[in-house]
């Protein structure tokens, strides 16, 4: 077969070597790293970041309505994102989001449940259900 690709034109490539692989001993390898010191370094950080103030959560851009805010009780954000995996599902795998939020529409006083869902990468769907009343 390489007789008939010669003679089609095809050139001969030099074998190129591979670099030799250097290694590092396990004696001289030192990554700085303070597993006890990180850990509670980690828990320290953890525990400040809840004494500070929460950001409250942005509204999503497909919702294209001003003056609203996520809406909030004892301290918790109406606000969720889920993304579901499975990379053994079709030819392609499934990479699917689903953002919920329920928001407050300050100037009309209503309360929407806002979903969105697509595939992660697209723009996705969305739905707007608007409620009069929290309770709803």
């Amino acid at each position: 077969m390489s007789k008939n690709l010669l003679k089609l034109g095809a050139t001969v490539i030099k074998h190129i070597p591979k670099p030799p692989v250097t290694a590092i001993p396990i004696e001289d390898w030192n990554p700085g790293a303070n597993l006890d010191k990180d850990y509670t370094d980690y828990i320290e950080k953890l525990e400040k970041d809840e004494t500070e103030v929460e950001k409250p959560p942005d509204v999503d851009s497909s919702l294209e309505l001003k003056h609203t805010a996520v809406l909030c009780d004892d301290g918790l954000y109406y606000d969720i994102y889920m993304v579901k995996t499975d990379i053994k599902y079709g030819c392609h795998g499934c990479y699917n989001f689903y953002i919920m939020q329920i928001v407050h529409e300050k100037v009309q006083d209503l309360y929407i449940v806002f979903n969105k869902w697509g595939r992660i990468g697209d723009v996705g769907q969305c739905q707007r259900t608007p409620y009069k009343l929290k309770s709803d």
